[in-house]
């Protein structure tokens, strides 16, 4: 009974607001990210935590919502009919079915 009586303490009490418990407690792929701002934000303190700690904060808003990755994928999308309305690009090309090679992906090293 005590474990379910700590989960509802740190749930209550917790500095992550409106972050449920398994975001919190770092089950899912944002969690080092929300480990990172957490230390941060233990070490300076919420008033100057706020200013110091603005970077971690950012990077743990995109990595939960990804909200620029949504906007970047919009952008293409845009781009692409932008692209087929000016007739540079046909219809029946607007999403490639060609297979990205090893060079459009120059930070992992292609397998030999």
């Amino acid at each position: 009974m005590s474990g379910v009586f700590n989960h509802w303490v740190m749930d209550e009490f917790n500095m992550h607001g409106g972050m449920n418990r398994r975001r919190a407690m770092g089950y899912d792929k944002c969690a080092n990210i929300q480990l990172n701002w957490a230390e941060c934000m233990e070490a300076y303190g919420r008033e100057r935590g706020d200013l110091a700690c603005k970077l971690f904060y950012e990077d743990l808003q995109e990595c939960i919502h990804g909200t620029k990755q949504i906007l970047r994928q919009k952008r293409l999308k845009a781009e692409r009919w932008r692209q087929v309305l000016d007739g540079e690009r046909k219809y029946s090309d607007l999403y490639s079915t060609k297979q990205p090679t090893a060079a459009s992906f120059p930070y992992i090293k292609p397998s030999q």
